[in-house]
């Protein structure tokens, strides 16, 4: 469905009504709609809010979110923060700022701390600085020391390093 979605998303999204519903048409859905996304994201994206609802949307709009913050993280994030729900932006950004922070973690931190305070915020930093944590322990605890706001993060971070050097940290 993957490749169907990227050359004819819409053939591909209509197969996907013919499977049972459940877990495997939520799956098909968002396999459809990561075709389409990598061809064009905003089109796939717009096409899964305004046509799909609950798990299925939930499970689209992540997938797209993830698919497109590995080529334009930073439009990929201000899409997923326009979503009127905030399961649904919640869902969406969660793997925006996962997948940028694999990639390019001090970006999507430094980006995630300029949200507005808020559990948003509060979720998306977190997201940003654990993973940075995971793949660069060191650098990760230097910018939350730096950004003493959000020190309440650095005994996560800390605990993270300790868990793969407990001599560094």
């Amino acid at each position: 469905l993957r490749a169907w979605g990227r050359k004819a998303p819409q053939g591909a999204l209509a197969a996907c009504q013919d499977i049972p519903e459940g877990d495997d048409r939520a799956s098909a859905y968002a396999e459809a709609l990561e075709g389409w996304t990598r061809e064009a994201p905003k089109s796939a994206g717009d096409w899964a809010v305004q046509n799909l609802f609950g798990a299925y949307r939930r499970a689209a709009i992540a997938r797209i979110g993830k698919v497109w913050a590995r080529s334009e993280p930073l439009v990929a994030a201000k899409w997923a923060l326009g979503h009127p729900h905030e399961s649904d932006k919640i869902f969406a950004l969660t793997e925006v700022i996962e997948t940028w922070a694999g990639n390019h973690a001090r970006d999507a931190a430094e980006w995630a701390v300029k949200l507005p305070k808020g559990n948003l915020r509060d979720l998306t930093l977190s997201k940003a600085v654990l993973k940075w944590a995971d793949d660069a322990h060191r650098p990760a605890a230097e910018w939350l020391i730096s950004h003493a706001e959000n020190i309440w993060l650095l005994p996560r971070a800390v605990a993270r390093w300790g868990q793969q050097d407990p001599v560094a940290a």
